[in-house]
Formats: structure tokens, C-alpha cells, sequence
């Protein structure tokens, strides 16, 4: 069975010295697993520019009963993608949310309104030209809307404590471990008014950028354990002298 969808590169790996595994996300299909071949293992290849982290690609795939990987037919830019990410800050960017989608997106579950924020959002990284170091934080958050834990503000008027097991902001330490204290639970409270159109206003010190990131991935893990490590941290954090 042939099928033609648009895809956002996750993952691409090599399988053997003349192929390599692509992990995708798809707006048909959700995650899928593919394999390209024709492409020599450490060589640079126009195709496999196209296979860059989150790059958006039109694909067709061959999936066969039974086989757990479909086969590539067909790949070429989509026309809003731009080919890989040449500035610095947005490739590093890319590489970082690639592997963290990755590792969130494990079902081929179809949510074409989750495929249509994140098709959104690499093309707002595709364009952006301020608030670029933000721009990750901001993702970060915003997903956490379509996977159903994101922080709710609602009858909290002092902020004291965060309740990273519950998601909620509380007036009283919780009786579990999962929680940030006050400073910590203000700066993520000020980090929930940042979107999009506003994140090249806000400004944080080192350690507040360490603190943010450090936070959102625990919270992740939280809510999904099998979240683990992101590898592409620590080039992400170098970059941005946080």
C-alpha cells in the first residue's frame, strides 16, 4: 500500500552502510518509521538533506503487512521548509525539540491538530529573526496543551508552591516530592504568559534559563516516564550560555 503524507522529521540513524532508518511525524499517519535506501552511510547526500531534524517533507511510503518499518518511495521539501537550518541557534534548536518529539511521539496515533502546532512552529523557527534563544521554552510549554498537562492557573491568586505531579499552582506545600518552591514556582509562573509574539520580550539571567529548562524537562518526565534523557541538551545549553 502506497501513502502520500506530510511528514516533520524526528530521527534519522543508519541502518547499514547503504541505508538509514527516518522517524517521523506525520499529518496522515502520526509517527512513522522508514527506511531510505540508496544512501551510503557517512557520505553527505542531497537526499539525505531532506532528512535533517525537524525539516517538513512531502513523502510517499510504501507500508507492507507485517513490517514494522514502511519503505521511502518519495521525499522532497515541502514548499513552507526551508533545506536544513543554517544559522547556529536554530539548528541547535531543531536538533534539541527533533529528539524531544522523538521521544514523546511514540504512537502512530493520528492528531492533526498536535501535527498542525508543531508544522506551525517550525515554520515560525524557519522565519524567526528575534526571540530565537526563547523560542524552545516557549514550544516546550505550548505543547504541553495538546498532550493534557499543561499548568492550570485558574482560582490560584498567590502563587506559593507548584504541583508538578497535579500541575496546578497551591497555597500549601504538597504532601509529595513533585512540587517547585516559591521563587521556582514564580519564575514558571511568569514563563506562562510568554507565547510566541512576546517571547523576544522576556529576558532571564543564566541561572533562571537553567532553572526554566531544567523544570519543563522534569515535568515531562513526570507526566511521561519514558520522556529519559535528551542527549541534544547540553549542545543546546552551551549555545545559549545557559
Amino acid at each position: 500500500m502506497y501513502l502520500k503524507t506530510q511528514a516533520v522529521v524526528l530521527r534519522r540513524i543508519p541502518y547499514n552502510d547503504h541505508s538509514y532508518i527516518v522517524s517521523f511525524y506525520s499529518f496522515e499517519n502520526g509517527r512513522l518509521d522508514s527506511i531510505q535506501y540508496g544512501i551510503k552511510a557517512g557520505k553527505r547526500n542531497a537526499g539525505l538533506a531532506y532528512f535533517e531534524p525537524l525539516n517538513v517533507v512531502d513523502l510517499v511510503i510504501e507500508k507492507k503487512n507485517g513490517k514494522s518499518l514502511s519503505r521511502i518511495v518519495e521525499a522532497k521539501m515541502n514548499a513552507t521548509s526551508g533545506l536544513g537550518w543554517m544559522d547556529p541557534a536554530k539548528n541547535a534548536i531543531a536538533f534539541f525539540l527533533a529528539e524531544c518529539l522523538y521521544r514523546i511521539l511514540r504512537e502512530s496515533t493520528v492528531d492533526r491538530e498536535l501535527y498542525h502546532f508543531i508544522k506551525r512552529s517550525v515554520d515560525l523557527l524557519n522565519s524567526l529573526n528575534r526571540g530565537v534563544a526563547n523560542f524552545h521554552l516557549a514550544f516546550l510549554l505550548q505543547m504541553t496543551k495538546y498532550l493534557g498537562f499543561y499548568p492550570n492557573t485558574e482560582h490560584n491568586s498567590i502563587v506559593v508552591f507548584f504541583d508538578m505531579l497535579n500541575g496546578v499552582f497551591v497555597a500549601e506545600r504538597p504532601t509529595h516530592s513533585f512540587y517547585l518552591a516559591s521563587e521556582e514556582s514564580n519564575l514558571l509562573f511568569k514563563l506562562l504568559r510568554m507565547n510566541y509574539l512576546n517571547m523576544h520580550f522576556f529576558r532571564f539571567s543564566r541561572q533562571e534559563r537553567v532553572q526554566i529548562l531544567d523544570h519543563l524537562l522534569n515535568y515531562y518526565r513526570i507526566h511521561l516516564p519514558e520522556f529519559g534523557t535528551i542527549s541534544s541538551l547540553s549542545v543546546l545549553t552551551d549555545l545559549f550560555d545557559t
